[in-house]
């Protein structure tokens, strides 16, 4: 498989390009803020992916100059913080994070609730505040964290709704996986036990009905065959040592002993 730092880092290339493309139209004197969302995702990139935390600010920060929607604003102001925190401006970070709760964007602002926790806890803030973030964070669907866990308890109902939410999103997703492996049997796109037929062995009873009359045509030959090879005896069952049924074969059929005038026939029971 595909390393997936290698593709984290073809997706850093393609957004850095993307955003090049969207500034090649505009005045070289200008200052280029790029394409909203792929900027936003191009400053996270560079943070998560290269740890470059200036780089990825410098990005954030052209974004927040430039039109875009408060959700992408958010995104940009969370990613502003977490590069301030690295770069050791802790009440820098804070007031990004305020930045992106200030928009009221929904559950957009879940991450923002999360590492306005994070860093509140780490300079010594209010641990009521610190376990509201964290409860907000929750109940906006963002996932519980370690530390999240730590301030709020593990029997906190908002604890326990992430991970209840957490554990059926995963079993969501293995269902589909595995629906998808079976996907190439149930649903004909598989192989087939024999090479020259298609669609799938639990495939539903009417595309019979739906193919040609190839079938039906192969047993009419069969009763033409067996028509013109007739001879005009009818087997009686007494003909043979052996019974039909068990396995015995009639002359009439063979073409061994006389034949039988079909009026005396005497058809079995």
């Amino acid at each position: 498989g595909v390393d997936k730092s290698e593709s984290n880092e073809d997706a850093l290339r393609a957004f850095e390009i993307a955003n090049r493309f969207a500034c090649s139209g505009q005045d070289a004197s200008a200052e280029c803020h790029g394409h909203g969302g792929s900027l936003s995702m191009l400053a996270r990139l560079t943070l998560t992916v290269r740890g470059d935390a200036a780089k990825s600010l410098s990005y954030a920060s052209l974004v927040l100059k430039g039109d875009t929607d408060d959700e992408t604003k958010i995104d940009a102001h969370v990613i502003a913080g977490q590069a301030k925190m690295l770069l050791g401006d802790a009440e820098g970070a804070i007031a990004e994070y305020h930045n992106a709760l200030d928009l009221h964007a929904g559950q957009a602002t879940g991450e923002a609730h999360h590492h306005l926790a994070l860093a509140l806890q780490r300079t010594g803030g209010d641990a009521h505040a610190v376990a509201s973030h964290f409860e907000q964070s929750l109940n906006l669907g963002f996932p519980p964290s370690a530390e999240a866990t730590e301030a709020l308890g593990e029997d906190s109902i908002a604890i326990r709704r992430a991970t209840n939410r957490q554990q059926w999103a995963e079993y969501e997703r293995a269902q589909a996986l595995q629906s998808q492996q079976r996907g190439g049997i149930m649903s004909g796109g598989g192989s087939s036990f024999d090479s020259g037929a298609s669609g799938s062995v639990f495939a539903s009873s009417n595309s019979a009905a739906q193919q040609p009359d190839d079938a039906g045509s192969s047993q009419l030959d069969l009763l033409a065959e067996g028509a013109a090879a007739y001879d005009g005896t009818v087997p009686t069952g007494e003909e043979s040592g052996g019974d039909v049924g068990d396995g015995g074969v009639s002359p009439a059929l063979s073409g061994q002993g006389a034949a039988s005038s079909p009026s005396r026939a005497r058809f079995p029971m």
